[in-house]
């Protein structure tokens, strides 16, 4: 001990270099300690050992330190729990508590050398020469570098923090074996060689059964139940090999148990486009486009249909449709409803042709680009029939196209039930898109009469001639009932 350090334990000041190992030394923490075994404290022991010594073994057993009796079983290692590092880490985390010691240790140990070397000049002054160089030589070489004794109390800070994870380690060491399957003391040899963090890594799910697990996931949001999944579809995922194992089948399988789940469904025939994956891989890729242009290409064949029936409706036309002298001399006034309606007429023609470039999906296209064939019929005085021979095929066309357009998107539940006769069979119940599902409920009106087979011919004629909204007027205003056409 320096003289120094006598002089500062004698004036009662603390020595920080004490106080910084007390807070790296786990048990020189406040709290509860481990009790002493065999007795209740120091010194005390088994009643027949004396002076609080080491009893002798009985039955088999032995005190800590005492050797093993010949032929025993060799006693297991005793992984002890780890102290509670809490307060010590609480103290050290703090920079201001830690740089306060730190600065305590280097003011101490500055002084321990000032005095040193006071000290030595005092027997220096009263040693022979011989003597005095050596006194003053050894004076002046410094005592033990304060930043050097900080970094070796860290050193061992952290040897013993890497010890405390390794006792956490250890006492996790039952689970890793568990989970991993190896055996409970290479676990073990395997943390007290540092490599505990590889084991755990192990225990982390691969890359397939991370997909495994989002295929579950998304095959009970699709309506699968968990007997299925465990039943057939694991199965296929995890063998892998099968042919036609695609991601597409998977989607593919997922919307037919979907659909077989759907009470709706029940009776009737399954779709094809759910058990074939050419199929399936149309019906998604059309579904998915529909959907997307639904909302535009329904509202272009509306407007477009309206368009066509204003016409047809108007009572210049038949002045005009097939009086190609007169009717042509009357559409050259402007301020006449002839030549109003004869703008129109003409208007329809870019309709059509805007119509027939858009394109559209699977029974939809086909009909948009008949519309820009022959537009020059619309401007055609001379054709007698105008309504017939211009006016109806067009709407015909159109009406089938809305109506392909609610089958592709996936709503032919929710269109009109004046499209229904023009939807395509691939679209209705069995058909290869058959999207299954209830269909729109109707109620009838019990207080007015329901159309029979003569009147929803004529009313199919008046659609395709004049529009729905004039057609659907026509039938209501004889005192039928409309609400399985609206």
């Amino acid at each position: 001990m320096a003289i120094g350090d006598l002089l500062y334990m004698l004036s009662g000041q603390p020595d920080p270099a004490r106080q910084i190992a007390q807070a790296l030394d786990p048990l020189s923490q406040p709290g509860p300690q481990p009790a002493a075994q065999g007795g209740a404290g120091p010194g005390s022991g088994p009643p027949s050992s004396p002076a609080g010594g080491p009893a002798p073994a009985q039955g088999g057993n032995s005190y800590p330190g005492q050797p093993q009796p010949p032929g025993s079983a060799p006693q297991p290692m005793a992984y002890q729990s780890s102290p509670d590092m809490a307060a010590s880490n609480q103290q050290l985390a703090n920079p201001p508590n830690l740089m306060s010691l730190y600065l305590q240790l280097a003011q101490r140990q500055q002084a321990n050398d000032q005095i040193s070397r006071g000290l030595a000049l005092i027997a220096a002054n009263h040693s022979a020469p011989g003597m005095r160089n050596a006194i003053m030589q050894s004076a002046m070489g410094g005592g033990m570098d304060a930043g050097q004794t900080m970094n070796n109390l860290m050193n061992i800070y952290s040897m013993q923090q890497g010890m405390q994870i390794r006792q956490q380690e250890l006492q996790s060491a039952p689970d890793i074996a568990a989970k991993t399957g190896l055996p409970l003391s290479y676990v073990q040899s395997e943390i007290m060689a540092g490599r505990g963090g590889e084991l755990r890594q192990g225990m982390m799910p691969t890359e397939k059964q991370r997909d495994i697990q989002f295929e579950h996931d998304q095959f009970i949001k699709g309506g699968g139940t968990e007997d299925q999944w465990q039943s057939t579809y694991l199965p296929l995922i995890i063998s892998g090999g099968i042919p036609g194992l695609t991601p597409e089948t998977r989607q593919r399988n997922a919307a037919l148990i979907k659909w077989q789940n759907d009470p709706t469904n029940a009776g009737k025939p399954t779709p094809s486009y759910l058990t074939d994956d050419v199929k399936w891989k149309t019906y998604n890729e059309d579904l998915v486009d529909a959907k997307k242009e639904f909302n535009g290409v329904n509202q272009s064949l509306g407007n477009y249909i309206d368009s066509l029936g204003d016409v047809s409706s108007s009572k210049e036309l038949d002045s005009l449709a097939g009086h190609p002298i007169s009717g042509g001399g009357a559409a050259v006034f402007p301020t006449t409803e002839a030549a109003q309606l004869f703008t129109k007429m003409k208007g329809l023609a870019g309709l059509s042709q805007a119509l027939a470039a858009r394109g559209g999906p699977k029974g939809v296209g086909q009909n948009l680009k008949q519309f820009g064939a022959n537009t020059e019929d619309f401007t055609n005085l001379g054709i007698t029939d105008y309504r017939g021979d211009v006016i109806q095929p067009r709407i015909k066309q159109a009406l089938t196209a809305q109506a392909n357009a609610y089958g592709a998107a996936g709503m032919a539940n929710s269109m009109p039930g004046y499209l229904k006769p023009y939807l395509d069979p691939m679209y209705q119940t069995g058909g290869d898109l058959d999207i299954g599902g209830a269909p729109k409920a109707v109620t009838p009106d019990k207080n007015l009469k329901q159309p029979g087979a003569e009147e929803l011919r004529g009313f199919q004629n008046d659609l395709e001639r004049f529009g729905p909204k004039t057609a659907l007027k026509h039938l209501r205003d004889q005192g039928y009932d409309t609400s399985s056409l609206d």
